[in-house]
């Protein structure tokens, strides 16, 4: 397969004028990464072997570079799939916030990353819920095993959370009336809200519904 290379995801320009020094130095060695990965035509079997070497750094700033490079790489990161899963265990926020983010990215071994991602859903900061949703949503139906706990999100005080839980029910599975409705009621209701972020969330889960999202939307 070609290697289909993806910039880096912040203006750098704008990112040096408003963050610290350690933002910055991640999301330059992000940009330096991928761009060499993508220059280097990696093969088929996976990453080179200096970027899961990054994954072993002492400094975060090192560490969210690497998972970041290997996340916008997608599948050809899979190798590096099963040391993800295992820093995850971190307790540093920011890192599994970023790993969280870069396994729906790779999007590859579902019997193992969606148990992973499942218990990221646990947690208690919304950021990171957030990203195990939309991660899990990614899987789309390999990620029904996760459902019970993204049920549970669509009654989070959390607007953002509970959309975008709305969102992964709507990708993952329809089967179920009821869930299905619960969840058309979710994004219904976040069409008014103030939020631009969250309107368009909701704008996007109905689009995907289709035709059952018309008359709910009607009503």
């Amino acid at each position: 397969h070609q290697v289909r290379c993806i910039g880096p995801r912040i203006d750098l320009q704008v990112a040096s004028k408003n963050r610290g020094n350690g933002m910055r130095f991640t999301i330059i060695a992000t940009a330096v990464l991928t761009s060499l990965a993508c220059q280097m035509g990696w093969g088929a079997d996976g990453p080179q072997s200096a970027l899961l070497e990054k994954l072993k750094s002492p400094t975060t700033e090192e560490r969210i570079a690497a998972v970041q490079a290997l996340g916008d790489m997608g599948l050809r990161s899979a190798a590096a799939v099963p040391t993800m899963i295992k820093l995850l265990e971190t307790d540093d926020l920011a890192l599994r916030h970023e790993l969280v983010m870069a396994l729906g990215k790779i999007n590859t071994a579902a019997e193992h990353v969606v148990p992973a991602l499942g218990r990221a859903l646990a947690d208690k900061d919304p950021l990171l819920q957030h990203a195990a949703v939309e991660s899990l949503r990614m899987y789309g139906p390999d990620a029904k095993s996760a459902l019970p706990q993204i049920l549970k999100l669509l009654a989070s005080s959390d607007a953002f959370t509970s959309v975008n839980a709305a969102r992964a029910i709507v990708d993952i599975d329809r089967s179920n009336d009821e869930t299905l409705a619960r969840a058309i009621k979710v994004l219904v209701s976040g069409l008014s809200s103030n939020n631009m972020g969250i309107a368009q969330e909701s704008v996007q889960g109905l689009v995907n519904l289709g035709q059952p999202a018309v008359q709910a939307v009607r009503d």
